[in-house]
C-alpha cells in the first residue's frame, strides 16, 4: 500500500506541472486554429 502512495506522491506534482506548462500551448494552439478557421470562412485565406 505504501508503494502506491509513494507513486501518487511522485505523479501528482508531475501532472500538476505538466498541466501548468502544457495548458498555455493548448490555449495558443486552439486560438490559432479558431483564427485560421474564421479567416478561411471569411474568404481571406485560399483566394490567392
Amino acid at each position: 500500500m505504501s508503494i502506491h502512495k509513494d507513486i501518487q506522491n511522485i505523479f501528482k506534482p508531475l501532472i500538476q506541472w505538466a498541466i501548468w506548462h502544457i495548458t498555455p500551448y493548448i490555449y495558443t494552439f486552439t486560438m490559432s486554429i479558431i483564427v485560421v478557421g474564421v479567416m478561411i470562412s471569411k474568404g481571406c485565406v485560399g483566394d490567392s
